[in-house]
């Protein structure tokens, strides 16, 4: 996940001197870095690193939750496809791909036990379209 990315940044450094791609580093790190703040807010005591749901809990469905199901997954995503241009790495980008393809598998996998924890789950999947990143992903 994110050591192996640190990792391939510090391996395989590249100057991209680019404004547009320094830019849109900046706006996707900006963008990540609150989107996962609002996400882990709206959480509030509910957040936990485990895929299972706490305790005796309740559904979030608003907030980021009412733009993408899993909005902190998708804040990290987005903190480090904009950090992998800012630093300019090959390996980092292509190590933010295979973290995208981890967080989406994980996201499935607590989606079901989602729904066997929470029978209004399958309507708010249903509702909110996007799994990670609002209108994207």
């Amino acid at each position: 996940g994110l050591g192996a990315w640190v990792a391939a940044a510090a391996v395989d450094p590249y100057a991209y001197g680019n404004p547009f791609t320094n830019g849109l580093g900046i706006l996707l790190v900006v963008f990540g870095l609150v989107l996962g703040f609002v996400a882990m807010r709206g959480l509030g005591r509910r957040l936990t690193p485990y895929p299972e749901p706490v305790g005796s809990s309740t559904l979030v469905q608003t907030g980021a939750y009412a733009l993408a199901r899993h909005p902190i997954y998708g804040g990290v995503l987005l903190l480090t496809a904009g950090a992998s241009l800012l630093v300019g790495s090959r390996l980092a980008i292509l190590a933010t791909v295979a973290l995208a393809t981890f967080l989406w598998h994980k996201a499935g996998m607590e989606e079901q036990r989602l729904i066997s924890r929470f029978h209004e789950y399958p309507a708010y999947r249903d509702r909110v379209k996007w799994r990670l990143i609002p209108w994207v992903l």
